[in-house]
C-alpha cells in the first residue's frame, strides 16, 4: 500500500468515525427530547384531569400560546373558574429541587440538572394573559394568578417558596386564594360567582381561544427560543 493510499484510507476511516459519532449524538438527543416530551405530556394530562374533576363548570385550556413582546409564550394550562383566573405551569421533576434566582437545580441520584425558574417563567405567562385581557374592556380588572405544580410523588420541593405546590394540593391552593394554610377561610364559590359567573367564563374562554397564536411558524419559533435559552444556560 502506497503512502497516498494509506493516507486516503486513514482519512476515510476518521471521516466515517466522525460522521458515525455525530449520527449517534443526534439520535440520542432526539430520543432524550421524546422522552422528556413524553413525561411532560403525561404530567400535563394529570393536571388537566385534576382540574376537570375538582372544578366543575370551569373552563380548562391546555397548551396555549399567547402573544407577548418577544413573539409568543406557551402556557401549560389556564383555569377559568369562579375561583378566578389561573395560569398553571407543570413540572414532572423527581428528586430534590433547589431554588436560586433564575436557575433552579434538580438533584436526582448522581444527576444534576439545571432548569429555568418556573416561578419567573410563569410570571411571564401571567403578565401575557393579563395584557391580553386588558385589551378588552369587559375583562379589564380581572386578576390573573399563577401557580406551578409538581406532579411527581418523588419530589422534594424547596421550603419557603410561594407559588409552588404538589398535585394533591393544587385544588386546595386555588380555592384558598393562593394559600394552603388551614387557618385561612377558603374563598367561596358564592363570592366569586358574582365576579366570574358561568357566562363570563365562557366569554373569557372564547376570547382567549380567538387571540391565541395558532400558526405553526409562531409555535416553532417559541420552541427554538426555549432551546436556545437552555443551551446558553448550560
Amino acid at each position: 500500500m502506497t503512502g497516498t493510499t494509506l493516507y486516503l484510507a486513514t482519512f476515510l476511516l476518521v471521516d466515517t468515525a466522525v460522521l458515525l459519532g455525530l449520527l449517534i449524538y443526534f439520535i440520542c438527543r432526539r430520543i432524550k427530547r421524546r422522552r422528556i416530551r413524553h413525561y411532560g405530556d403525561r404530567a400535563e394530562q394529570l393536571v388537566e384531569d385534576t382540574l376537570r374533576e375538582e372544578f366543575q363548570g370551569a373552563a380548562v385550556l391546555r397548551n396555549v400560546f399567547l402573544p407577548n413582546g418577544r413573539g409568543s409564550t406557551q402556557i401549560d394550562h389556564i383555569l377559568l373558574s369562579k375561583w378566578g383566573v389561573w395560569v398553571i405551569e407543570t413540572k414532572s421533576h423527581n428528586g430534590t429541587i433547589r431554588a436560586s434566582g433564575r436557575d433552579w437545580v434538580q438533584l436526582w441520584g448522581d444527576k444534576v440538572v439545571y432548569f429555568h425558574s418556573p416561578l419567573k417563567q410563569n410570571e411571564i405567562h401571567r403578565k401575557a394573559l393579563e395584557a391580553l385581557l386588558r385589551e378588552k374592556k369587559a375583562f379589564r380588572g380581572i386578576r390573573v394568578r399563577a401557580v406551578t405544580v409538581f406532579t411527581s410523588d418523588k419530589v422534594q420541593l424547596p421550603r419557603g417558596k410561594e407559588g409552588i405546590v404538589r398535585l394533591k394540593d393544587l385544588a386546595r391552593y386555588v380555592k384558598g386564594g393562593g394559600k394552603l394554610s388551614s387557618r385561612r377561610v377558603p374563598l367561596t364559590g358564592e363570592l366569586h360567582g358574582r365576579y366570574l359567573d358561568r357566562q363570563k367564563i365562557l366569554r373569557l374562554e372564547s376570547y382567549i381561544k380567538k387571540r391565541c397564536v395558532k400558526s405553526r411558524r409562531g409555535k416553532k419559533e417559541h420552541e427554538r427560543r426555549v432551546r436556545r435559552r437552555d443551551r446558553n444556560r448550560l
